[in-house]
């Protein structure tokens, strides 16, 4: 294993991520959020179908409508209808906040719904790491923000999409459940489109951020892949929460974003506690006794 390269390949994903995002966001405030969700899921459902075709992988079977892949696709349409609805509505760099959480509910959900053993210590972590999301939403002061419901709702749902993976049969290649995730979206984005308006004409100046949109997605998925193959998971993953970093550097470069001190605090909250419980989680894979977590 080489952890430096690792390293490096989870920092691309996450950069890749973060401009997907604000390409997101800024396509979002050009033309409805359904239209921008049906691009990324036409593009995205072509680039995988045509690497998953060449690869010899099946595309049209039934297993996307069974079992933990249904439930997969399912949460993975509705998360990104959120997601997307998030970034438009609020701002990128509370929306990534939250989304920062999702290590840490995938802690207790696999304690809770896919019976692994989760010790005191990393049920800890979860609950402070939740009361650094509250401090993100602050639902004491005027109430909670729609975009801010709609990031913790994609939250959730992401929870859900990858606790739903962990029971995927091996079987199925990566590029085909890709394409399935991909092709997923695309209801989402049409009752959405629907729902807020018809589509606009796509202009000249929208052609470069839409490519952006498509390929970084691609590229971001591409190379978390990588690092996750190269590098052992206990050293790499840690770095996942680079993705909060570089969205902050481009929520106030391209939007001028300039996050409340208690956002900050918060995330930084959530993201200690997700590295702690990374921490327990690699110290507990090694077998010292009967304690867990």
């Amino acid at each position: 294993m080489d952890n430096r390269a690792g390293i490096l390949w989870m920092l691309l994903a996450m950069a890749a991520f973060a401009a997907e995002d604000a390409a997101i966001k800024w396509t979002g405030e050009r033309m409805p959020a359904g239209q921008v969700m049906l691009t990324l899921g036409v593009g995205g459902t072509l680039l995988f179908g045509v690497a998953a075709a060449a690869a010899g992988q099946r595309l049209w079977c039934m297993a996307p409508l069974r079992g933990a892949l249904l439930l997969r696709n399912l949460a993975e349409g509705v998360a990104t209808v959120c997601f997307i609805s998030a970034l438009t509505l609020g701002s990128l760099s509370a929306a990534v906040a939250i989304l920062q959480a999702t290590p840490l509910l995938i802690t207790a959900g696999a304690a809770l719904f896919l019976g692994e053993r989760v010790g005191w210590r990393r049920w800890t972590a979860v609950a402070v790491g939740l009361s650094g999301v509250l401090l993100i939403i602050r639902p004491w002061e005027d109430g909670v923000r729609p975009s801010d419901l709609l990031a913790l709702a994609a939250t959730v749902l992401l929870t859900a999409r990858d606790l739903a993976t962990r029971r995927i049969p091996p079987h199925l290649g990566t590029l085909q459940v890709s394409f399935w995730a991909y092709l997923a979206i695309l209801p989402g984005g049409a009752l959405l489109l629907g729902a807020t308006g018809g589509a606009q004409p796509y202009t000249a100046d929208l052609a470069l951020p839409i490519a952006l949109l498509i390929a970084l997605g691609a590229g971001g998925y591409f190379a978390v892949t990588q690092a996750m193959r190269v590098g052992e998971a206990s050293a790499v993953a840690p770095f996942r929460y680079a993705r909060l970093v570089f969205a902050l550097a481009l929520a106030a470069l391209i939007f001028g974003e300039r996050p409340e001190a208690a956002t900050l605090i918060g995330a930084g909250i959530v993201i200690a506690s997700g590295l702690y419980a990374l921490l327990r989680e690699g110290r507990v894979a090694v077998p010292r006794g009967v304690e867990a977590g």
